[in-house]
This record gives structure tokens, sequence and C-alpha cells, in this order.
């Protein structure tokens, strides 16, 4: 809220108190509580409405009617910025945490943004650069499910060699270990 203060009056909105709780505590004061499917506000009454991180949850069950109430509070003419978790064969720990019930793809939520009276400017995948570690990651999992997976790097006799953990020699030499998966 504080970024983009400096362009106009910022009204936050969250569902949790506690998430309230701890922006008064920041110094953020024009706070609501309510529902992103439910919004208080006039229609046609924002320039911009952004949701980051949000319509992924669990918690928002109807994320197409989120999306028409961003349609509704926007003035004509204006944006919506998203960001939101991509490809459900991503799924890991992390999204049972944090209780990721819907991971997007760029054609569906394309879609869903056009059926709530959106035109779309841009939509774009944020982290493509750490993709290829993702999906490594991810993949690895599937073979070694029941734990740490890690790789080494042995100075052996001169040359370098990959070796998994149970079979590092023990011969005096240099070692240099890199955790791949933790």
């Amino acid at each position: 809220m504080k970024y983009l203060s400096p362009y106009g009056l910022v009204t936050g909105c969250d569902v949790a108190s506690i998430a309230l709780h701890y922006s008064r505590k920041r110094g953020l004061e024009r706070l609501c509580q309510a529902s992103v499917t439910c919004l208080p506000f006039c229609s046609d009454w924002f320039d911009l409405v952004t949701s980051f991180d949000v319509l992924y949850h669990r918690a928002v069950a109807d994320y197409p009617r989120a999306l028409v109430e961003f349609s509704r509070v926007l003035r004509p003419g204006g944006r919506i910025l998203l960001r939101l978790p991509a490809y459900d064969w991503l799924r890991g720990r992390h999204d049972k945490a944090v209780q990721t019930a819907h991971r997007f793809t760029a054609r569906e939520l394309h879609s869903a943004l056009v059926a709530s009276g959106f035109v779309v400017e841009k939509l774009s995948y944020a982290n493509t650069l750490l993709f290829a570690l993702a999906l490594t990651k991810r993949l690895l999992k599937e073979f070694y499910p029941c734990g740490r997976v890690r790789t080494f790097a042995v100075k052996y006799r001169g040359t370098m060699r990959s070796s998994p953990s149970s079979s590092l020699p023990k011969r005096n030499g240099s070692y240099a270990t890199h955790s791949l998966l933790a």
C-alpha cells in the first residue's frame, strides 16, 4: 500500500482480522475486512485493483466471482494487476503450507478475465527464469519422494565427478558439497 500511495488514495482489504491488525501496526490506515467475492465498495470506485497471491487460496472458493467483483469496483478504463501461482503440476509442500487450492495456466486465467468483462492487455508468467529450477525440483521429488536428494562435486585424483552422498570416497582430498534439494 505504501508503494502505491504516491499515486492516490489506497485502500487495503483482507478477510483475516489478524492481517489487518498487523497492517495497522505497520502504520496503514485505510483498511477494511471483507472477502474478495463480496467487496464493500461502490461500483466504478477504483482506478486500480491489485491482488497478489490471493485468488489461489482455499478461502476463495469462487475465484471467477472475485474477478467479477474486481471488474465491478473498477472505473471504466481501470486496470487490474494479479499475481497467481502457475501450473498445478508444480504443486509442492509450500502449496500445502499456504493452503493453495488452485494454480492457474495463462489460458485459463485469460478466459476467466474475459468472462468477467476485462480486456487483457498483457498476461505472462513472472518467474520464467526460475522455471527450470522449479521443474527439476518437482521431477526429482517424483523419483525421490521420501527424503533429501543431494548432489556432490568431488575432487578425486585430479578429476571432478558427481556422486551421491553414500558413495563419497573416504580418502584424503578436498570435497566440495552442494545441496540440490532441501
